[in-house]
């Protein structure tokens, strides 16, 4: 009983403030095929917009009432999406208390970047904003399984009931925790970005709770980095395994990143200090050279000279943690974890690791002090010789 009055509540308003009226309606002109094309007419403040489908049907096989055909399901199915259009952008224009002229209507209505649709804004504000190719991808990625879950978000079904299915969506395809909550954070971004455009949300954005984006910080041990730094020197390894342990290493010593890694040639190390423009940050970072990286890259001249894809250095890793017995995961990114958390436990400060790793934040420089939690909860045994 309570559905049917929201029903009709919603129903008067809609009659209420309305001022569009849409009718599907057969030409006059019957062609050779005893066919008329399907016209769409559109009413806004008496101001009048016939727009031809170019879809064709017989009369005898048109509902004038319904104003859809008898028997074709897949025109059909067109016409609703075209009226379904029109009426999202009639409650986009209404709900963002903006004047909807015929003119206006119909620049939305053919434009390949309709304001009323989360997903071509986000598209657009992507292709205008980000300029950093890595960024771009992974924002590509993100709204690419988007439109996999829905072909078109209107801003109006944006509120929290929409995070959480999309949140259960994610889960469903395998994402882990850290991955749904970096995929709410990009959603957000732009969220936030067409609100300070004008456009109204059924939702707080304040009550959109990200969650941590950090995930879990695997490191290699110094035992584990040692015992491959003497595989590498043995050269024991095919030359593809060879050149991906010699970047992977690279990584440990100086925590580059894979992006900064191959912006670099092998020119770039003759000095004692290597300096490169941060592919993520886009600021210039100089890191000095310690004597393992020298060494790492005097072993293998084809290091910064070939370049490979860091999914095939990661599936290369993969294979020589296996055949070696390597417990933990290793990837291009554990590499820079590597280095952080070894740098701490031979004593450098969290304030010196910072600058090195180029973050903006010492809050997220913070997170490498709490990866060896468990060793610092075995020095409580200390207290056994001294008291």
């Amino acid at each position: 009983m309570r559905q049917e009055t929201l029903f009709e509540l919603e129903i008067g308003l809609k009659r209420s403030y309305s001022t569009m009226k849409t009718q599907f309606y057969l030409h006059n002109y019957v062609n050779k095929k005893n066919e008329q094309q399907i016209f769409f007419k559109v009413t806004i403040n008496k101001e009048k917009e016939r727009i031809p489908t170019g879809y064709y049907t017989k009369a005898s096989d048109w509902n004038q009432i319904k104003e859809r055909t008898k028997s074709n399901t897949d025109l059909n199915l067109i016409l609703n999406n075209m009226f379904s259009k029109a009426s999202e952008i009639e409650i986009f224009y209404r709900l963002n208390h903006k004047e909807m002229s015929l003119s206006a209507f119909i620049r939305e209505f053919f434009s390949k970047v309709p304001a009323y649709d989360f997903l071509a804004f986000m598209q657009s504000t992507m292709n205008d904003k980000i300029t950093n190719p890595n960024t771009l991808k992974k924002h590509n990625s993100i709204l690419n399984k988007l439109r996999d879950w829905k072909k078109k978000i209107p801003f109006t079904d944006i509120n929290l009931e929409f995070f959480d299915k999309y949140r259960k969506h994610l889960f469903d395809i395998g994402n882990n925790k850290t991955t749904r909550n970096s995929n709410i954070k990009i959603i957000k971004y732009y969220l936030i970005d067409a609100q300070r455009k004008g456009v109204m949300l059924n939702v707080n954005l304040d009550d959109v709770i990200v969650g941590s984006t950090s995930g879990n910080r695997t490191s290699l041990s110094p035992e584990d980095t040692r015992r491959l730094i003497e595989i590498y020197r043995l050269r024991i390894l095919s030359n593809e395994q060879q050149l991906s342990l010699g970047y992977f290493l690279i990584a440990c010593c100086v925590s580059l990143r894979i992006s900064d890694i191959k912006a670099l040639k092998r020119v770039d190390f003759m000095d004692y200090k290597v300096s490169v423009l941060s592919q993520k940050t886009q600021k210039y970072i100089s890191i000095p050279l310690n004597n393992r990286a020298k060494e790492i890259i005097n072993l293998n001249p084809d290091l910064f000279v070939k370049f490979k894809a860091e999914q095939k250095i990661n599936l290369d890793l993969k294979d020589i943690a296996k055949v070696y017995k390597v417990k933990k995961k290793m990837t291009m990114h554990v590499g820079r974890h590597t280095f952080a958390t070894n740098y701490l436990k031979s004593g450098g400060t969290i304030q010196d690791l910072q600058i090195i790793l180029d973050h903006s934040s010492i809050e997220t420089t913070m997170i490498y002090v709490h990866l060896d939690k468990e060793e610092a909860l075995q020095t409580v045994h200390l207290l056994d010789n001294f008291i």
